[in-house]
């Protein structure tokens, strides 16, 4: 478990769970909220509650010892943060290292219904978040080997012998020192992915509609056509519709000609409600547009 002031420095570069972010791939933060977070934009909003989190890190301790236990060895617990040996703004803090060895291990605990997330003990099938945490931390410690040990619902404990991938690694590493030189350090935001990313960059709607460009309309018929193939493709149409609010942006809606194609306006807590017009252009025009 890290302390606050430790907590307080991972703003001052990129760590091992920031990893996935940058990449992409995090399933609760996008690469343009982690640069809020890392330039002090805003703060990181916490996923788990501080009694969840308290018990979480009590959980550590369990895992640990049944992995020594079934392994035979020692753990020894990392206080201090490890940087990379050229680039310090790359760092990681480490669970447990193995006595005697290069080799590190990395306890998670998750509850029932993330079990799907896991393939069965002994292989690599990980949460995709969790395999990029552990080959950063090979990228900065220069370790060979990490097990990952998860401890799911109570009593199932499963190991993960995740192993150094060069190829994977270097990429890894180039993305990490891009985001910090490019985006963080010249205060330039990455590319905008979800509506929240729109609504974190403009908290606040005008009371000003824009004309759809082009390309907005042609995402409006297909956000339409979604629509009207049924909730099956609810997911499919929620990544039509961030895409769409990139072309909003800081306007309260958009317009095709005297058409309101959608509003997106602020609710009594100041959250921008999204509300698309389905229907509002002519189906001879949306074949034309699509």
């Amino acid at each position: 478990m890290i302390t606050e002031a430790q907590r307080r420095a991972r703003l001052d570069g990129i760590g091992a769970s920031d990893a996935a972010a940058v990449l992409g791939v995090h399933p609760h933060m996008t690469p343009y909220e982690l640069w809020c977070i890392k330039t002090r934009r805003c703060e990181q909003k916490q996923i788990l509650t501080p009694e969840k989190l308290r018990i979480r890190n009590a959980h550590e301790a369990t895992i640990a010892n049944e992995y020594a236990f079934r392994h035979e060895v020692k753990l020894q617990r990392v206080n201090e943060t490890i940087y990379h040996p050229e680039h310090k703004f790359l760092f990681c803090h480490l669970d447990r290292k193995v006595v005697g060895q290069k080799k590190f291990v990395e306890c998670k605990s998750s509850i029932s219904w993330m079990a799907k997330a896991f393939g069965e003990s002994g292989t690599t099938d990980v949460p995709t978040e969790y395999l990029i945490q552990m080959l950063f931390t090979f990228i900065v410690t220069k370790y060979t080997a990490g097990d990952l040990a998860a401890l799911i619902d109570i009593d199932t404990f499963k190991e993960f012998p995740i192993p150094p991938n060069q190829k994977l690694m270097a990429h890894i590493e180039a993305q990490c020192i891009h985001f910090w030189n490019e985006y963080v350090l010249k205060d330039i935001p990455p590319p905008l992915e979800t509506r929240h990313d729109v609504e974190l960059m403009f908290p606040v709607a005008t009371t000003v509609y824009k004309q759809a460009e082009p390309a907005a309309v042609e995402l409006f018929t297909a956000i339409d056509a979604a629509y009207r193939e049924g909730t099956a493709l609810s997911d499919k149409q929620e990544k039509l519709k961030d895409d769409f609010c990139k072309f909003i942006r800081e306007a309260e809606g958009l317009t095709h000609g005297d058409t309101v194609l959608c509003t997106w306006r602020p609710n009594a807590k100041g959250t921008r409600v999204l509300r698309i017009n389905y229907g509002a252009l002519k189906p001879e025009f949306a074949e034309v547009a699509a």
